[in-house]
């Protein structure tokens, strides 16, 4: 890879990191709306000249727009609700919210909000053929509800729509007997027990407080006939040849913790297995040194 391109990745990475973790409001939606309207453009290329000027980037100077049009542009989308309010998954946590109730102070499914406007990651990095890494980013243009689980008013866990974003390929992708390896709030789980290509579904995880937690409020809504829960170590639990047809690993919270992990699941890959990563091909990315 050119070193330029390199650079060029490095210094975006790590002005999405930025936005994204201190300030994912980027823009007012009145602020969007008028830029589109004054300027005769589409929504999304308003939103680019504002994440431009968000990211600190001139986007009347050549650097400025080098970077808007090859990074900024290819990353940014207006996300509409209907693909994550349709989801299988959520439509049942919505469903249990409304018919299960759980006395206030006890674990309980809830509504979180994504504020209007507000960028989140929305998949893996994406590698383009000159080298360049780009990081999707989307918002929507209203606030979006989705489902929570609460401990004690503490959220626990929750399907953001970059979980479904980073998810959800691999549980599509599963095929036959499946080793799930850390359980999370049990979104993989669901959809590979619900995919016609899966035979069975073995989620392991060693934190006994997930387990009980998972088992008490979300497992009594799954297809109970294809899954196992396990308690234990994933490196204790990794197949042996033709004992899985698919691996997924959800064992870390993000690339600073999953590169070390990743790797050393990598090196104990066996053949005739199909593994699956969550944010695999981030992590591939460091590993390559292409960021």
């Amino acid at each position: 890879m050119r070193e330029d391109i390199r650079r060029d990745n490095s210094e975006m990475l790590a002005r999405y990191a930025d936005i994204l973790t201190n300030r994912p409001a980027f823009a007012a939606k009145a602020d969007l709306m008028e830029m589109a309207s004054a300027l005769a453009m589409p929504p999304e290329e308003a939103a680019a000249y504002l994440m431009c000027e968000a990211l600190g980037l001139d986007a009347a100077a050549p650097r400025g727009r080098l970077l808007m049009e090859k990074y900024i542009r290819p990353s940014l989308t207006i996300k509409t609700p209907s693909a994550y309010l349709d989801d299988p998954f959520a439509r049942l946590l919505r469903g249990a919210k409304e018919t299960r109730p759980a006395p206030p102070g006890r674990v309980a499914l809830a509504d979180a909000c994504l504020p209007a406007m507000t960028l989140f990651p929305a998949g893996d990095l994406r590698v383009f053929p000159d080298g360049r890494v780009v990081q999707p980013v989307a918002f929507f243009t209203e606030d979006f509800v989705y489902p929570s689980l609460r401990d004690g008013g503490r959220e626990w866990m929750s399907l953001h729509p970059n979980e479904i974003e980073t998810i959800l390929p691999g549980a599509r992708a599963a095929r036959g007997r499946v080793l799930c390896l850390g359980l999370g709030m049990g979104y993989y789980l669901y959809h590979a027990a619900i995919n016609p290509h899966v035979e069975s579904v073995t989620a392991v995880e060693r934190d006994p407080e997930i387990i009980s937690l998972f088992t008490r409020t979300l497992l009594p809504l799954f297809p109970k006939d294809k899954i196992r829960l396990v308690r234990g170590d994933a490196f204790a639990f990794l197949p042996a040849p033709g004992e899985y047809d698919t691996v997924f690993a959800d064992l870390w919270h993000d690339v600073s913790d999953g590169l070390p992990l990743w790797r050393r699941l990598k090196a104990l890959e066996v053949p005739g297995i199909r593994y699956r990563y969550w944010l695999g091909e981030t992590l591939e990315c460091y590993d390559r040194g292409w960021v």
